[in-house]
């Protein structure tokens, strides 16, 4: 049987994990920016002055850190929906061929009797054996917790 080159199993961990840094991290920079403020309230002068500069500065990059962590966790997300639904697409098709070669062989194994005694092999009630069926695909698990869906 195929299957994808993928780490589906270890996909959503590392989605979930890169969202919960992002929260950590803009816990951090929350807390930063209250304690720069209070700081700040009574900081007066040329380095006060350049310590708000580096701490805007600080919290502009801090921001982007934080929406690429998030980003990053999504693409993982949608990437690990992908390859779920092509590995059922693969199990199904695999569960098809199956299925076709299996009755084929019945087919054969098994002659149809016909009315007056005769036998006709290569013909087999199709009715008789179940079809596979295609599992429903996923979607993108929710952010922020990630939940495998399958």
């Amino acid at each position: 049987m195929e299957h994808v080159r993928f780490d589906i199993e270890g996909a959503l961990p590392l989605a979930r994990q890169l969202w919960q840094f992002a929260d950590r991290l803009n816990d951090v920079r929350n807390r930063r920016d209250d304690l720069a403020r209070l700081a700040l309230r009574d900081w007066q002068g040329r380095h006060g002055t350049t310590f708000r500069d580096w701490n805007d500065q600080e919290h502009e990059q801090l921001k982007l850190v934080i929406v690429k962590l998030r980003q990053a966790a999504l693409a993982w997300a949608r990437a690990w929906a992908t390859a779920v639904n092509k590995q059922r697409d693969l199990d199904h098709d695999a569960a098809w061929k199956q299925w076709v070669a299996d009755t084929a062989r019945d087919a054969l194994a098994n002659p149809l009797p016909l009315p007056g005694g005769a036998l006709v092999t290569g013909v087999v009630a199709v009715a008789t054996r179940p079809r596979p069926q295609r599992t429903p695909h996923v979607d993108t698990p929710s952010i922020p917790h990630f939940r495998d869906t399958r």
